[in-house]
């Protein structure tokens, strides 16, 4: 009989520690204690898992935690970096506080990754039936942190990096401005207004109207960005239009008004579509490459913006998270004016340099023959790749970044609107038998897209920069690496992967394919020129650099005239 009881109490006792683990395995929280929780919790909000936290309503607790870090977005930051968890004190048996320290990386580039802005808050535990829960608060993320308070933050552009030339000089640099714009609810005729002011700067009075007409009655639909010389020039003219309005800002512009509009391109105000792509790190307000270099390397070139982190109420919210221009004093006065003082500020770090291959005589000259010829488009390239001018002379109908620029799209940096027009050197040297692949470049390290040619025969289409590529090749006997930016100081130079097997080997494959095409590109040179039903083309070659032209009109004269400029060229 004993011998029974004792054989039923260890079956109870097993019995009774297999349901305590199936429960635990069903319940991890159960017999924690406030400090496991406190520490569990506080990983869940440095890992940006919330939800999977031991929180009282997970579920609540990840809404509310993607509430209040919302707007730090804006400095690229989604969570805190470090959340510690120090000392935990009963405040009685059903409840616990932990003093958590939190720390942010406000600036997600930094090569330490150490948390430069921390500070102490607090977190409550409660105990539920066997398990103890932390119990959601905003005040966790920053003890001022509440329920109608929360993070706003007000970013200030940073000066954009210059853009230089073969030689070193800056053909692209910040430099004050004004920016010349429309704000509907002021203008009692606002389409009369837009073709006023289009018609005294020279921008495109319909397209103007059409942008402010679509526009929200208090957005600034900018029109212009005048250099400071220009802007008094004009002033007395805009400044009693009723509805215009004025910012003085810094931008980019371009060494002189139009020059390289098409390479270089335009900076202007983010679109809704770039906003939506860019993420936090795109703004309202804030200025972004729109076309050619620009908007190639804008991440780059546009730097870090400058930033205030305050904590405010739902009254101030909108006005504290504005974005303020790299040099609009009376807008950040404005935005500043009556708000709380930041809790954290950072200075705007200015973008880094993009080095180009342009030849400053060289494209001046391309410039000027354009500017009489505005359907052409031309190219130039060294011997070694570098493009040396590169021009659209339908650029200035969209604007550059050059202290005149406009509201609309800059031109296409391959040299024309759809990149490929029919003729032209390789569609000759088709036509006599060669594969336009034979007679293609590598377009890897250009910095900008360069269409390749496509098609066969008579119907093979291609840019001027790829035909003037193509030329270059066939005098080099192999096939060159068309390149015009890079990142950096410069010189801009051959890609460190040239010569890497997989690309050697390409490349070899290429050269035994343009070697075979040497006479079709011979009759190719000698041609010159050649005349389709779309277009007009004259190109050349020499040791100091091979130039394609095309005129989108089919106007040879035109073609031949800027081929001609081209031609004396010595970059």
């Amino acid at each position: 009989m004993k011998r029974a009881r004792i054989v039923l109490a260890a079956i109870l006792l097993v019995a009774l520690g297999l349901g305590l683990g199936l429960l635990i395995r069903l319940n991890p929280d159960m017999g924690t204690t406030p400090d496991s929780a406190a520490r569990r919790a506080a990983e869940s909000l440095e890992s940006g898992a919330v939800g999977s936290g031991p929180w009282t309503d997970p579920g609540a607790a990840d809404a509310g935690a993607k509430r209040a870090l919302a707007p730090l977005g804006a400095l690229g930051v989604a969570h805190p970096a470090v959340v510690d968890v120090g000392e935990v004190t009963r405040t009685d048996d059903a409840h616990a506080t932990a003093r958590v320290r939190i720390g942010w990386i406000t600036d997600p580039g930094s090569a330490t990754q150490v948390p430069d802005w921390t500070y102490d808050s607090a977190l409550t535990v409660r105990k539920e039936r066997l398990s103890w829960r932390a119990v959601w608060d905003p005040a966790i993320i920053h003890p001022r942190l509440s329920q109608r308070r929360g993070f706003a933050v007000e970013t200030t552009g940073a000066e954009r990096g210059p853009v230089t030339a073969a030689d070193g000089t800056a053909i692209a640099s910040t430099q004050d401005i004004v920016a010349v714009g429309i704000e509907r609810a002021r203008a009692k005729d606002p389409a009369a207004v837009a073709r006023r002011t289009a018609a005294i700067t020279g921008v495109d009075g319909e397209a103007l109207a059409a942008r402010v007409a679509r526009a929200k009655p208090h957005a600034f639909v900018e029109a212009i960005t005048l250099r400071r010389s220009e802007y008094r020039r004009l002033a007395g003219r805009l400044r009693p239009l009723a509805g215009t309005v004025f910012h003085a800002q810094r931008r980019p512009i371009a060494l002189r008004t139009g020059f390289a509009a098409s390479a270089l391109g335009r900076v202007g105000p983010a679109t809704a579509e770039q906003i939506r792509a860019g993420g936090p790190a795109v703004r309202a307000g804030q200025l972004v490459g729109q076309s050619g270099i620009q908007r190639a390397f804008d991440s780059a070139l546009r730097g870090r913006p400058g930033f205030a982190v305050r904590i405010v109420g739902p009254a101030d919210a909108e006005r504290a998270s504005r974005t303020v221009a790299d040099g609009d004093a009376e807008g950040a006065a404005a935005a500043d004016a009556d708000l709380p003082e930041p809790e954290r500020t950072g200075s705007a770090q200015r973008g880094a340099p993009v080095a180009t291959s342009l030849d400053i005589p060289a494209q001046e000259s391309l410039d000027t023959a354009l500017a009489q010829h505005p359907a052409v488009h031309a190219a130039l390239v060294r011997p070694d790749g570098t493009v040396a001018a590169l021009g659209d002379g339908r650029a200035a109908d969209g604007g550059a970044a050059d202290g005149r620029s406009t509201g609309g799209s800059g031109g296409d940096p391959t040299g024309s609107r759809t990149g490929l027009y029919p003729g032209g050197p390789v569609a000759v040297a088709a036509a006599a038998g060669a594969s336009p692949q034979g007679l293609g470049t590598d377009t890897g390290a250009l910095g900008l897209a360069a269409a390749a040619p496509e098609g066969r025969g008579a119907q093979v289409r291609s840019s001027p920069l790829a035909a003037a590529g193509a030329l270059a090749s066939a005098r080099a006997g192999r096939s060159v690496v068309l390149r015009m930016a890079a990142e950096g100081t410069g010189p801009v130079t051959e890609p460190a992967d040239a010569h890497a097997p997989g690309r050697a080997a390409a490349a070899g494959e290429r050269d035994e394919s343009l070697t075979a095409h040497v006479a079709a590109m011979r009759a190719a040179l000698r041609a010159g020129q050649q005349r389709t039903a779309g277009a007009a083309w004259s190109w050349g070659s020499e040791p100091r650099g091979s130039w394609a032209v095309v005129a989108d009109d089919g106007d040879a004269a035109a073609a031949r005239a800027v081929a001609q400029v081209l031609s004396r060229a010595r970059p």
